[in-house]
C-alpha cells in the first residue's frame, strides 16, 4: 500500500485529521482510511478483502474481522471523512474531499 497517496491537500489538514493519525486512534481506523486513500469509491466487499489481506501495512494488524472494519468506517463517517452511497451492489465508500 502506498502510504504517500493522500487525497487531502496539505492546506486542508484539520484537527480531525491530526486526531485520526494520533497514537490514540485505533489501527483499523487508520487501515480503512489508508485503503480509501489508495482505492477510493469501493464497495464494502472490496474494502473488507483489502483490509483482511494486508500484510505489509502495520495499521491493518487490528482488522481481525469485518465487524472491526465496519466499526472503523462508521467512526470515519462520524468524523466527517467518509460517506457511503447505497447502490444495488451494497454500499460504496468514498473519502470526502472538501
Amino acid at each position: 500500500m502506498n502510504n504517500n497517496k493522500v487525497p487531502l491537500k496539505s492546506n486542508k489538514i484539520s484537527p480531525m485529521l491530526k486526531e485520526l493519525f494520533s497514537s490514540s486512534s485505533k489501527k483499523e481506523i487508520l487501515c480503512v482510511y489508508k485503503i480509501l486513500c489508495n482505492e477510493n469509491k469501493i464497495p464494502s466487499k472490496r474494502l473488507i478483502e483489502i483490509a483482511l489481506s494486508q500484510e505489509e501495512n502495520e495499521e491493518c494488524f487490528g482488522c481481525a474481522s469485518a465487524d472491526n472494519i465496519f466499526r472503523a468506517i462508521k467512526k470515519l463517517q462520524e468524523m466527517g471523512f467518509v460517506i457511503g452511497h447505497l447502490c444495488k451492489e451494497g454500499y460504496i465508500w468514498e473519502l470526502i474531499e472538501d
